[in-house]
């Protein structure tokens, strides 16, 4: 939206449909957002990864802010090889269509589980192919700095115009968007009207970013 200022200028980062379906499915913040790197590396003890040969280093006990976009409920987007960079204390996040929230059926609770037993936390926004009404059953609580709601363990479903703070980085999350293919989908199945962001919920993300003085370091959406 108008009104927030990102780093670079940068107004939103397109995760799902643009970034990482051109070959990138998982990327650092601090690759899009260098001068956080400098920032983080210089303010705080925990400072971003460095490679050395074939070799992970870290400095100070922090973790790093990764990025996603579309898991579509698939196990092996999170043990692959680049799934592996993720450490202990790291944090993902996952821009939409995350997908382990569908049917409530017990297959899908030990997939859940397994999500909230990783070492590192799984943030996800909702996208179109999320089940809204099992995701709003879940309470509401407090996290980094805004309201989210925790799925399993690590794995928090992050509010819709929430500002949060996270390794460093300050981030908006406006989750939602618009299915393009009702015509195979079924209300309350396979599609819930509440997929785009309510008025109510517009309003709480102006107040949101107002709060913060409309400055964010990035905005993480679905579309």
């Amino acid at each position: 939206p108008s009104g927030a200022a990102c780093s670079r200028g940068k107004s939103v980062l397109e995760c799902s449909h643009s970034y990482f379906q051109h070959g990138r499915l998982l990327t650092t913040v601090y690759q899009i957002l260098p001068e956080k790197k400098r920032q983080f590396s210089v303010n705080s003890d925990r400072a971003p990864a460095r490679r050395a040969g074939n070799r992970r280093e870290r400095t100070g006990g922090g973790g790093l802010l990764y990025v996603t976009g579309d898991t579509h409920g698939d196990l092996e987007r999170f043990r692959g090889r680049e799934a592996r960079q993720l450490k202990r204390g790291d944090t993902l996040v996952v821009c939409g269509d995350f997908g382990f929230v569908w049917d409530g059926s017990p297959q899908e609770q030990k997939r859940l589980d397994w999500l909230g037993s990783r070492k590192y936390e799984v943030l996800f926004l909702d996208g179109t192919h999320d089940n809204l009404d099992r995701l709003a059953a879940y309470p509401q609580e407090p996290l980094h700095g805004g309201l989210a709601r925790r799925v399993a363990g690590n794995c928090w479903y992050l509010g819709r115009g929430e500002v949060y703070e996270a390794q460093g980085v300050r981030f908006f999350a406006l989750g939602g968007g618009e299915s393009r293919d009702l015509d195979t989908r079924t209300p309350g199945e396979t599609w819930w009207p509440q997929e785009l962001p309510s008025p109510q919920e517009l309003d709480r993300a102006w107040e949101n970013l107002q709060a913060g003085g409309n400055r964010v370091d990035c905005i993480f959406t679905h579309e």
